[in-house]
C-alpha cells in the first residue's frame, strides 16, 4: 500500500472515530438535547461511513452502479441534515432575542427563497460531459448545491450576529466554524471540479476539510464553557433592532 493510500484511508476513516467521541460528548453534557439536529447529522455520517467504506473496497464484489446510487441517496439524506444544521445554529443564536427568534424565521424564509434560486441557477447552467457518470454528476450537483446553500446561510447568521453583538456560546460557535469551514472548502473544489473536471488530488483537499472541521466541532464541544459577562451597553435596543430588523424585510421584498 503507497503513502498515497495510507493518507487516503486516514482522512476517510479517522474523522468518523472522532465523530463518535463527539456523539459521547454531546450524550455526556447534554448537547444533544439543545442541538439535535447536529446529533443526528454527526450519527448520521457515521452510518454514512459504515455503508460506503465496505463497498468502496469491496470493488470485485459490489456493482459501480450500486455504490454510485447508494452514494446518490446517502448524499441527499445527509444534504437535508446539513442545512438543517445550518438553520438550527441560526435559531438557537437568536433565541435570547425575542425579537429575532420571531422576525428572524421570517428573514429567514426570504434568505433561503434566494439561495435556492441561486442554487438552482447554477445548477441549471451546469452540462454533464461524456465523461462524468450520470448518477455521480447528479450527486455532485446535490453536494454543490448543498454547501451553497450552507455558505449562505453562515454568512447571513455572522453578519446578523456581528451587526447586533451577540455572545456566542462555546458549542454553537464551534459546530457553526466547523460547518463554515468544510462548506467552504467544499464549495471551492466543487467549482474547481466544475472548471478543470474531475482532479483525484482534490479528494485529499475535501477529506482533509471535513477532518479539520471534526477536530474543530470535538475541541469546542468536549472543551468547558467559558463564562463571559456580556456588556448591555453593546446590545441593540428595543426601536434599533425593530428599525435593523424592517430594513432587511424591506430589502429583501424589493429584489
Amino acid at each position: 500500500m503507497t503513502a498515497w493510500h495510507i493518507l487516503w484511508n486516514y482522512l476517510w476513516i479517522a474523522p468518523h472515530i472522532l465523530q463518535i467521541a463527539i456523539l459521547w460528548v454531546m450524550a455526556r453534557y447534554g448537547l444533544h438535547r439543545q442541538f439535535p439536529l447536529f446529533f443526528a447529522y454527526t450519527a448520521y455520517a457515521i452510518f454514512e461511513f459504515l455503508i460506503l467504506f465496505p463497498m468502496y473496497h469491496l470493488v470485485n464484489l459490489v456493482p459501480g452502479w450500486l455504490y454510485g446510487h447508494t452514494r446518490l441517496c446517502l448524499v441527499a439524506g445527509g444534504a437535508a441534515l446539513g442545512f438543517g444544521v445550518a438553520y438550527e445554529i441560526f435559531i438557537y443564536v437568536g433565541h435570547s432575542y425575542k425579537e429575532l427568534s420571531s422576525r428572524g424565521r421570517a428573514v429567514m424564509r426570504y434568505v433561503i427563497l434566494v439561495l435556492f434560486a441561486l442554487a438552482i441557477l447554477l445548477a441549471k447552467h451546469t452540462h454533464i460531459s461524456q465523461a462524468d457518470n450520470p448518477v455521480m454528476f447528479i450527486a455532485n450537483l446535490l453536494d454543490r448545491s448543498v454547501v451553497l446553500l450552507q455558505c449562505g446561510l453562515m454568512l447571513v447568521l455572522l453578519s446578523v450576529a456581528s451587526a447586533l453583538h451577540m455572545q456566542w456560546q462555546r458549542p454553537a460557535f464551534g459546530i457553526a466554524l466547523g460547518l463554515a469551514i468544510t462548506a467552504s472548502a467544499d464549495l471551492i473544489f466543487l467549482a474547481i471540479n466544475t472548471k478543470i473536471g474531475y482532479y483525484p488530488p482534490l479528494d485529499f483537499g475535501y477529506m482533509g476539510s471535513y477532518h479539520v472541521a471534526v477536530l474543530v466541532w470535538l475541541y469546542y464541544l468536549a472543551t468547558p464553557e467559558k463564562i463571559a459577562k456580556a456588556s448591555t451597553a453593546l446590545l441593540p435596543d428595543h426601536e434599533e433592532f425593530e428599525a435593523w430588523s424592517h430594513e432587511i424585510e424591506r430589502f429583501l421584498q424589493n429584489r
